[in-house]
């Protein structure tokens, strides 16, 4: 029997496999250490039965666990003493770490090795795993058996890196659990670790990833292998917006085609989201047993995301297959070389047991138990003194009633708000707001958990903000406000962008952020001693609103960019200015958000141009580089402000290129866009952005788009890369706009350019098109394209009524250059080499795309003498001081790309040593 440590290790085809037995020794080689007192408590209301704890043994390195008069089973792991112990609902209870004690009872658990294997028993299951990798890439878990029951299913590799080392250790067994590491070292410096752990009375193996892995390269578990599962059981985390939510267990069959994946049954992730096709479980069944996996503990996910776990059904219709991608982001410094998180993480189990075990309420009962209740880590992170006795509940992270923050929990965050500040809270308001700040429910975006939307997040924070502030009578008071400030802090670096404001999200969402920070700042600033009303992030989010209101006629409304729920008839929500003068903006950019071009503002003739230049995709559109143009302060060309009523998401319903092919003629390449450059001048104004995906993604032709539309799509075999640049001429008689749209792809593609102008009709003439007199398009570039119309109406806050203008071509690259003046008399209006000439402008433009340009990117001349110019473009740009937001559910704009997440990786100061309940990810 391997007891304590085995090791086998294969390298580049030499194999050795040895068993290294080492027994703890006691008595006359070790100094006997006085006994020391560690107190343990439940603060649920169940009884825990064989509760693996950690105990702080001190300076102690041998010895049991003793609670009472009973020597617990014990054993030493790494240096550290683990216990099994049974603790009653609400008990409060010492263990003493007794030096001279010693376990002597039996255990449920057994670790041997035969021939190519090391099995992992308890009194439930087994587990099999490699002991060497003599023939191929072995899979790190091969099978499981239940009881006396036949092996069943099987692991394997999907498109294996080449394999230099791999090794496994049993690094504990006893009567606490086992512990295994499993190490690959693959070429190219690629590694997968991880760590098993089986304890007794469990059906299931806990199974930790770190991994820095190719996302191609993914290992696999057949959990339908080496029996005839005939059903799945899986669960789905929402039904999308709007819909009824059921986190269920639900019955399926193993054929494929039954989801919107086809061939994925769901995608596994351990925190409840509005996805449709995200879920916690997911398993294959017969009759009696089912085999599958449970996601857990959120706050061991690194880029869950992209990490997810696939449950996937095969032709054959007889396996479910959980398959284990990889993830390799390419970042290990930031800009500035401060090291970044290199690895990517998962934390799972996988699960052998009566199928009549896998309904909803025992899975439930189990993850809160053994994950996000579990007794170990609540002991070790939470703060439980103070009180003399208590219990508390838990948030479970898959119901969602318990941690949707936008139907029933803002109800609940009303009575909380009534409460907060009155020194009245007790255990309850303690360990739950705990639980709340606890990464494993809801995660974090330090580790690249999307908070599904950061407003999602300023409401899930209320409440526990709200209890903490309660406690101020509590003898640990200090660590408990720094808590909450921490998270508040958390919340608004993922939220504000600095310098400049712009949110995370658009601005009707970011509006709805600044109003949950005020009521929280209301109610906790004289308890909690801190005023977030006063913080340079919730300040500055505020002046961006002002700052980005669009005029509309005598007023200034909301950016209609993104949803913005619009109110009445009039549009836009109505911006108070307060002691704002618009007459002294400028252009400018906000960084995260894009740029805004202006002339005379706060006068009858102000120009406004909004380009959507900047990363930040919270309920955002398809609006990467899309501008909304106001003039004369009326809305000309327009980002249209239906909101949900029907979602525009589309990329042909903006101010932009859009792409699609034949079989895909309605699409969106998504992406994050990223502003290259800006220079302003009296004359004129210039920026320049891009936004580059790998694909297409279908969409229907008019709104409103699918909620959560993932599928289908059209891979494009390489980049597409799209390049705008906007130049405002502010010397005219009217001022005018000249756009140049570029781009870059593997492949032939349908672009077009769309225009969407407030209007009833439009005359088409060649390469010029008018909308009535409001108007005037003049395509200088290409010389051919195809023209249609595309004209839209809706409803909502008054409504509106564009005429659509589109120019296609079919082309693998190309530029288009149109000229855009206000009214239906423009000047003269020509053609010049790599530009064009308007009046007295003439604005060029250099090649797109060249890695090193021999001329400016963009140069105008006015009278004959230099305007503005704008030399070199910066793809090393700073996009803001903001932390990382991962679009999900309803935003599938693509992976982050490795420019934007190595910027927003970065950890500010205070974020770069934060307590362990805001960051329990252990380091191995």
């Amino acid at each position: 029997m391997l007891t304590d440590s085995s090791l086998n290790y294969h390298k580049k085809g030499v194999a050795m496999s040895r068993v290294l037995c080492t027994l703890w020794v006691l008595g006359s080689m070790l100094v006997s250490l006085a006994a020391q007192d560690v107190p343990i408590v439940n603060p649920t209301n169940n009884d825990y039965t064989q509760v693996p704890l950690r105990i702080d043994a001190g300076a102690a390195q041998a010895g049991a666990g003793v609670m009472g008069d009973t020597v617990l089973p014990s054993q030493w792991e790494a240096g550290q003493l683990w216990v099994l112990a049974d603790l009653e609902k609400q008990v409060r209870t010492q263990i003493r770490v007794d030096a001279d004690a010693q376990y002597s009872g039996d255990t449920a658990l057994a670790v041997h090795q035969d021939g190519a294997w090391i099995e992992l028993h308890n009194d439930r299951i087994a587990v099999r795993i490699p002991a060497t990798a003599d023939h191929g890439v072995p899979a790190p878990i091969a099978a499981l058996r239940h009881g006396d029951g036949p092996w069943m299913g099987a692991g394997s590799w999907r498109n294996p890196p080449d394999l230099e080392a791999y090794q496994v250790q049993v690094v504990g067994s006893g009567p606490v659990q086992i512990t295994v590491h499993q190490d690959y070292h693959f070429a190219d410096g690629q590694r997968l670790r991880l760590r098993l752990r089986l304890r007794p009375g469990r059906d299931f193996v806990e199974i930790e990833e770190r991994f820095d892995l190719a996302p191609e390269h993914a290992w696999v578990f057949d959990a339908g292998a080496d029996w005839t599962p005939d059903a799945s059981l899986y669960t789905q985390h929402g039904g999308g917006a709007g819909q009824p939510m059921n986190t269920n267990v639900q019955t399926g069959s193993l054929e494929p085609g039954q989801a919107r994946m086809a061939q994925e049954l769901v995608f596994l992730l351990p925190r409840w989201s509005q996805s449709m096709d995200d879920g916690w479980l997911a398993a294959a069944a017969d009759e009696a047993m089912a085999l599958g996996a449970i996601t857990v503990r959120a706050g061991q996910w690194m880029w869950p995301h992209e990490g997810k776990i696939a449950a996937e059904l095969a032709d054959s219709a007889d396996t479910l297959r959980l398959v284990m991608p990889g993830i390799n982001r390419g970042l290990t410094t930031d800009d500035q070389g401060a090291s970044l998180p290199s690895l990517a993480a998962r934390m799972w189990w996988l699960r052998l047991a009566p199928r009549d075990d896998w309904d909803t309420d025992t899975a439930r009962r189990l993850v809160m138990r053994h994950a996000m209740a579990d007794l170990n880590k609540v002991n070790r992170l939470y703060i439980l003194d103070g009180f003399d006795e208590g219990r508390s509940g838990f948030p479970h992270p898959f119901r969602g009633d318990q941690v949707n923050p936008t139907g029933f929990w803002r109800q609940q965050a009303r009575q909380d708000r009534n409460r907060a500040g009155d020194g009245k809270g007790g255990f309850g308001d303690l360990v739950w707001a705990q639980a709340v700040l606890d990464p494993d429910y809801y995660g974090t975006p330090w580790y690249g958990w999307s908070m599904q939307n950061p407003n999602f997040w300023s409401d899930v924070l209320q409440r526990p903000v709200f209890r903490l502030s309660r406690l101020v009578d509590h003898p640990r008071f200090d660590e408990l406000r720094e808590l909450a400030r921490l998270a508040m802090k958390m919340d608004m670096h993922h939220s504000i962008t600095l310098p400049g404001g712009a949110g995370q999200e658009c601005p009707g969402y970011q509006a709805h952020a600044h109003s949950i920070w005020e009521r929280i700042a209301e109610r906790t600033h004289e308890a909690l001693g801190f005023d977030i009303r006063q913080w340079e992030r919730h300040q500055a989010g505020q002046d961006f609103l002002i700052r980005s209101s669009q005029p509309r006629g005598s007023r200034r409304h909301m950016l209609p960019t993104g949803d913005t729920h619009p109110r009445g008839d009039s549009g836009p929500p109505r911006i108070s200015l307060g002691d704002h003068d618009p007459r002294e903006w400028t252009s400018e950019e906000f960084p995260g958000f894009g740029v805004i071009l202006r002339n005379r503002p706060g006068t009858d003739d102000e120009t406004f141009v909004a380009i959507k230049a900047g990363p930040n995709r919270g309920h955002y559109h398809g609006d990467q580089l899309a501008l909304h143009w106001v003039d004369r302060r009326q809305p000309l060309m327009v980002d249209h402000h239906v909101s949900y009523n029907p979602r525009a998401g589309q990329e042909h319903m903006h101010n932009r290129l859009s792409f699609g092919t034949e079989d895909m003629p309605w699409a969106v390449i998504d992406g994050h866009e990223r502003v290259l450059g800006l220079a302003t001048s009296e004359a004129a104004d210039v920026m320049v952005g891009e936004v580059a995906s790998t694909r297409l993604r279908r969409m229907p032709k008019l709104p409103p788009e699918e909620w959560d539309q993932r599928w289908d799509t059209h891979e494009l075999g390489g980049s597409l890369r799209y390049q705008r640049a906007v130049v405002l001429l502010k010397g005219l008689e009217r001022d005018v706009l000249v756009l140049c749209d570029s781009w870059q792809g593997p492949q032939a593609l349908q672009t077009t350019w769309n225009g969407h102008v407030i209007g009833e009709d439009a005359s088409v003439d060649g390469a010029v098109a008018q909308v009535g007199d409001r108007l005037t398009a003049v395509r200088i570039a290409p010389e051919e394209a195809s023209f249609s119309r595309l004209d839209w109406s809706h409803d909502r806050g008054g409504g509106e009524n564009t005429v659509g203008l589109r120019w296609s071509v079919e082309a693998e690259a190309g530029r288009f250059i149109t000229v855009l003046w206000p009214g239906d008399d423009p000047p003269d209006i020509s053609a010049i080499e790599g530009g064009v000439r308007i009046g007295d402008y003439a604005v060029t433009f250099a090649p797109a795309f060249a890695d090193n340009p021999d001329q400016p990117a963009v140069r105008v001349e006015h009278g004959g003498s230099e305007a503005v110019v704008l030399n070199q473009l910066d793809y090393q740009r700073s996009q803001g001081d903001i932390g990382i937001f991962v679009p999900d559910a309803g935003y599938p704009f693509g992976p982050i790309p490795a420019w934007l997440a190595s910027q927003r990786l970065q950890r500010p100061d205070w974020a770069k040593d934060l307590p362990e309940l805001l960051d329990p990810m252990e380091q191995w």
